[in-house]
């Protein structure tokens, strides 16, 4: 395999991993919503439910976490425990279903947990975001590219959407009443808001990343097509040196 088609065979894979991984953040996000919407506003449903749901989207989380060790290759690398954790969201997911009436009485610590991990995602986007700011303006051929500005922007939005999810992750799982007590329901509105939260972080993220792409597309593509006219004058010109040289010779 030649170095080009090892090149496009790579973003062929990194392009599949991100659209996965952005369709299964979404689909948590919207679980996220959906049930709490539901145990907000649609009345006789028992909490044992939420435990039941609870429980599938921990196993969707371990069962989504092995599809991408094999999509994105992570076998080759030897200290990659995906996988594992994988596997052990999804056993612990089914535990949770089958102990579902026994914790009951811990579904804020458990709403948390999951506003917790949420929080930690949102986090790493705003990092990712912030790393490509910083490519652009340190980087020699990306820094005509005034795409940087909006990155810096986006990295601090979604910061601040993480922070407050973390915030919220934080009183559910120190049970802080004198928050929590105040607004009925609290854990419902916390798993209702971060679904939201997180939606909200994803568009700015893939906005900002998309756009950055494409114009770093047109910029190397530019620059390629610029160093292969320069080259081909070049040889031109040296092909012109070496027939004058012949003509100097034979005169």
């Amino acid at each position: 395999m030649s170095k080009k088609d090892s090149e496009l065979h790579y973003d062929t894979n990194r392009q599949k991993e991100n659209l996965l991984g952005t369709i299964f953040l979404s689909v948590l996000s919207v679980l996220f919503i959906v049930i709490g919407v539901c145990m907000l506003f649609v009345q006789k449903i028992q909490i044992v439910y939420l435990l039941y749901a609870i429980a599938a989207i921990i196993i969707v989380l371990g069962i989504g976490m092995m599809i991408r060790y094999y999509v994105r290759q992570a076998y080759r690398n030897v200290h990659d425990y995906s996988f594992s954790c994988g596997a052990l969201l999804v056993i612990l997911g089914g535990c949770g279903l089958v102990r579902a009436d026994e914790l009951v009485k811990s579904v804020p610590t458990l709403v948390g947990m999951l506003v917790l991990i949420l929080s930690i995602i949102m986090m790493q986007r705003a990092l990712q975001i912030l790393s490509v700011a910083k490519l652009c303006l340190t980087a020699d051929r990306l820094k005509a590219m005034p795409l940087s500005k909006m990155l810096q922007a986006g990295w601090i939005a979604i910061m601040i959407l993480s922070i407050l999810t973390l915030i919220e992750a934080i009183l559910l799982l120190c049970g802080v009443s004198a928050i929590t007590g105040r607004i009925d329901q609290f854990e419902y509105w916390a798993l209702m808001i971060s679904g939201i939260l997180m939606l909200g972080s994803q568009l700015i993220s893939e906005i900002g990343v998309r756009r950055f792409t494409k114009k770093e597309a047109k910029l190397l593509a530019r620059i390629a097509a610029e160093a292969e006219q320069k080259t081909d004058e070049e040889e031109a010109l040296q092909e012109q040196k070496q027939k004058d040289q012949s003509e100097e010779m034979e005169a």
